[in-house]
């Protein structure tokens, strides 16, 4: 998007940093909830509420990051502000996977969304409130006219019955 290849991308998070970029529809889909995983079975023992030390990786490019554990958990979790050298970025789902299998991470920190009917990890953490409010949305180039048609979309949408048997 920001080398202009295209107007906009359906289902990203509304983030601080993303809005200084970009511009948002309304949100279309509900808050989700974040998690901390293992491999099957925890064999680090990982006790998410003490991240001391330990390595934790984040998926590149998804709203649930290391910012996040340390705007939102400090007060829960401690650790929560990760230092740099203890933070690892992984390219997907499955790069934090090898990572866990490879001993580079404890742990990792995601959302909820991408977890469910996984069996190659395990949920290691209660369910942690999102990190921002909102739900997913349409992420637009602040040049584009994109939302002057898809926002009054989304509102009729929305505004059905049977937008509520889509949730």
């Amino acid at each position: 998007m920001m080398a202009g290849w295209y107007e906009g991308c359906i289902g990203w998070r509304v983030t601080t940093e993303r809005k200084l970029f970009f511009d948002f529809s309304d949100e279309y889909e509900k808050s989700i909830t974040q998690v901390f995983v293992s491999l099957p079975g925890n064999p680090g023992n990982f006790d998410y509420r003490d991240l001391t030390g330990k390595k934790i990786g984040f998926v590149d490019g998804f709203s649930s990051s290391e910012q996040c554990v340390a705007d939102n958990y400090a007060d829960t979790i401690i650790g929560a502000d990760i230092p740099p050298e203890n933070v690892v970025r992984c390219p997907g789902i499955d790069g934090c996977i090898q990572a866990l299998r490879n001993n580079e991470i404890d742990a990792f920190f995601i959302s909820t969304a991408v977890t469910g009917g996984r069996t190659d990890v395990e949920v290691v953490s209660e369910l942690l409130p999102s990190c921002w409010p909102g739900g997913c949305a349409l992420m637009a180039r602040k040049d584009s006219r994109v939302l002057e048609w898809f926002q009054p979309a989304l509102e009729t949408l929305m505004s059905s019955s049977e937008y509520g048997d889509l949730q």
